[in-house]
């Protein structure tokens, strides 16, 4: 069991630094939310099975790796749909920003975090291309997994409106991802 410490933000990120940095697809699902969140998440290095208590800034974490059987049934039996996104993994001051590029109903969402040793611990220079627009640690309510992967169509659709009108985009706007979102991870890529 580990204490999970983050900081999570509504970002603007450069196309350029996330063409520059390893990103990777990552699809998920929940099984359970509130008290304890579980999710069953499938990356490059396969499938994992996560859960998390409650908390915001920090909570505890279990988390296991489990077969593709065990992933793709799991999968299967959330009562929500997936989250599907792109992480880029950025260094920077001896921690990793990592910047998720959300697809599906949430294609327009960006959403930053970094995970800290300490709750005391400052966040870590920004990289260049990387801008801060909201520090959302607190709403988790809002901006949490568990919840965006609960919303509908239309309150997904309502979420980006909002997160866009505060000027969370790649720039530039028409240099995005080169592929459409599906639901396979793909490979790392430098």
């Amino acid at each position: 069991m580990a204490i999970e410490i983050e900081r999570r933000f509504l970002v603007r990120v450069s196309a350029a630094l996330l063409a520059a940095n390893l990103t990777a697809r990552y699809t998920q699902a929940y099984l359970a939310r509130g008290k304890v969140a579980v999710r069953v998440r499938q990356t490059p290095k396969g499938y994992f099975l996560t859960a998390k208590g409650k908390g915001t800034l920090s909570r505890t974490e279990v988390e296991t790796v489990i077969d593709t059987a065990s992933g793709e049934g799991f999968m299967a039996m959330s009562p929500w749909g997936p989250i599907v996104k792109d992480r880029t993994n950025v260094p920077s001051g001896g921690l990793v920003w990592e910047i998720d590029v959300f697809g599906g109903d949430l294609t327009g969402l960006l959403i930053a975090e970094v995970e800290l040793p300490t709750e005391d611990t400052p966040t870590p220079p920004l990289p260049t291309g990387l801008t801060l627009i909201a520090d959302i640690t607190e709403e988790g309510a809002q901006y949490g997994n568990a919840a965006l992967a609960a919303l509908s169509p239309v309150d997904s659709a309502a979420l980006v409106a909002l997160v866009r009108a505060r000027g969370v985009m790649i720039e530039p706007v028409e240099k995005t991802l080169q592929e459409p979102f599906s639901t396979q991870p793909k490979a790392f890529r430098r």
